[in-house]
């Protein structure tokens, strides 16, 4: 009788992707060993809203999670978009139950609530084991494995996989994608959007203003943005994204000028390079703060709260939005999201950004796809160093349609979505008061729900027992 073939897996990210496929393939059993990997100390309880759309829905209804997600839903029940006199110009509520696509989710989670829920439900499960405290410091791959070793005390130890699922700047993406000791450029597509995110103490202004507890969007000019969400049920925070965006088109240098004299800069031009060098010097909030709140002092609305509550919130964090764009290798097989036995999960190594409300979506069903061919390859054979690479292929090639897709972004975004001038503010907010008003909101979002229908439709992996 042949010996049974199993995999041992190392999986770098402890927040909704690394755990989500965790879970799928501890249904394996004993075929399948997993070890979870996060830097955090323990499971990160920070971080801003995220949704749950389309094939998502189906994967974690199969799962046995759509319940719980739906109890730790925030009580979130649309958009609105306002003016400095907080009146609602436009509003799109969440169609609860209804297979569209809206501004809002029927699902949306605070990250840190998704991640623990995660983290309860597989913490004991027999071949599944948390590391807190400790990141990949080096990779070696050779003889179809790959052997770890780890920035803190921690012995090394070999694996049959490596999936990055530490975020946009994965940190194991960058180890495993360094080929003789030149480290590879940021992947990035770079859409010139700054954000400024926190939380603070709800306000009655934010319940008021909608009366049944919607985000509220307001636009100042100068590309610049402010949202405000509520938190889980109970409002008691409030969530805030300070948005700015600064295109490469808004920064040109009148012809003889210097772009290296920042006496000759304009104001875009000075902001760009302040935004720039604010992410570059992530572990300063202190300068982090008192910049937002310098490009933000003069927006009006209820920015003086606002700002002030940034004084004091304890999670603030900048974000520069970017795609991931993951070039194919130059060598044999050729793959763009994996590297021998090290591959990326979610944004790690397609990031959409949060202008598609598609990242925790496509990180789900990477995870599914990722899980299912595994499980077919460990089910035809028993030979571990075929079933890696197959899976790995089969893993891009099923997958990627549906990123393709959930990348793609709106006409002009993110400009048209953030005017320069007051009266650009006034045709956006006319727009979208007209959107609202006729239906045509429910039609645009009954077409986006529909875009890419047939790639959804990916194999039901019977070997992992999630059929429907």
């Amino acid at each position: 009788m042949s010996e049974m073939a199993q995999l041992d897996v190392l999986i770098c990210g402890a927040g909704i992707a690394g755990p989500t496929l965790a879970l799928i393939l501890s249904r394996l059993g004993s075929k399948c060993n997993i070890t979870i990997l996060e830097r955090a100390t323990a499971t990160r309880a920070t971080g801003q809203q995220v949704d749950l759309r389309r094939f998502g829905l189906t994967i974690m209804e199969r799962l046995g999670l759509l319940d719980a997600l739906r109890d730790i839903c925030v009580d979130e029940t649309g958009v609105a978009f306002v003016d400095a006199n907080n009146k609602v110009k436009a509003k799109f509520p969440v169609e609860v139950g209804k297979k569209t696509q809206n501004l809002s989710s029927e699902f949306e989670i605070l990250r840190g609530k998704w991640a623990a829920l995660l983290y309860e439900k597989i913490k004991d499960l027999p071949n599944v084991n948390y590391v807190f405290g400790n990141q990949v410091s080096s990779i070696e791959q050779k003889d179809n494995k790959v052997c770890v070793h780890f920035e803190h005390e921690r012995p090394s130890a070999w694996y049959d996989l490596v999936v990055a699922a530490d975020g946009q700047r994965s940190r194991t993406r960058q180890i495993a994608w360094t080929r003789d000791n030149v480290a590879p450029a940021l992947p990035f597509k770079p859409l010139d959007c700054y954000i400024g995110l926190y939380s603070i103490p709800m306000a009655d202004s934010d319940i008021r203003t909608t009366k049944t507890g919607m985000a509220r969007i307001y636009h100042a000019p100068g590309r610049r943005s402010i949202l405000t969400r509520p938190d889980n049920k109970g409002k008691k925070m409030c969530s805030i994204n300070l948005m700015i965006v600064v295109p490469p088109s808004d920064t040109t240098f009148s012809a003889g000028i210097s772009s290296t004299d920042p006496a000759n800069e304009s104001v875009q031009q000075s902001n760009r390079r302040r935004l720039e060098a604010a992410v570059k010097d992530y572990a300063n909030i202190p300068a982090q703060k008192a910049l937002f709140k310098d490009l933000f002092k003069d927006v009006g609305w209820e920015v003086d709260r606002l700002l002030k509550g940034m004084e004091t919130s304890e999670d603030f964090y900048l974000q520069d939005l970017s795609q991931v764009k993951l070039k194919p290798d130059t060598e044999s097989p050729h793959l763009a999201w994996s590297r021998g036995r090290v591959v990326c999960l979610g944004d790690a190594g397609y990031c959409p950004t949060a202008f598609t409300g598609m990242g925790t979506t496509l990180a789900i069903v990477g995870a599914y796809v990722l899980a299912g061919e595994l499980a077919k390859g460990l089910a035809s054979t028993t030979a571990t160093d075929k079933v890696v690479p197959t899976a790995l292929a089969k893993y891009e090639e099923v997958l990627k349609s549906y990123v393709d897709i959930g990348q793609e972004l709106g006409p002009g975004i993110p400009k048209l979505a953030f005017p320069e001038t007051a009266w650009g503010i006034w045709v956006l907010r006319s727009i979208m008061s007209f959107v609202s008003k006729t239906g045509l909101a429910f039609v645009f979002g009954m077409l986006a729900a529909s875009m890419g229908s047939e790639t959804e439709k990916f194999p039901n992996y019977e070997e992992l027992g999630l059929m429907s």
